[in-house]
């Protein structure tokens, strides 16, 4: 390809490409509700917050420690679900 060429995306590429991203969103979706309580929590706090560990155990009213291990628990738990 030259750089005078546009690149092109084919509809059905895009389709499939934002069927996959569904799926993966499902999955984690599901995954993330298998997860205990506290530990969706600490996960909501953390990256969708942007909120660190000082932070969350303020929020939550733990030890800061806690939250380090409830993350730590929490992220096993995903990958042995996935």
């Amino acid at each position: 390809m030259n750089e005078n060429e546009a690149f092109e995306i084919s509809h059905d590429n895009f389709l499939v490409s934002k069927q996959d991203d569904l799926e993966h969103t499902e999955m984690v979706l599901t995954t993330l509700n298998k997860l205990p309580t506290r530990q969706k929590e600490t996960i909501y706090l953390k990256i969708y917050k942007g909120l660190n560990y000082e932070e969350i155990s303020e929020v939550m009213n733990i030890n800061y420690q806690v939250v380090r291990n409830l993350l730590c628990q929490a992220l096993k738990l995903l990958k042995s679900f996935t």
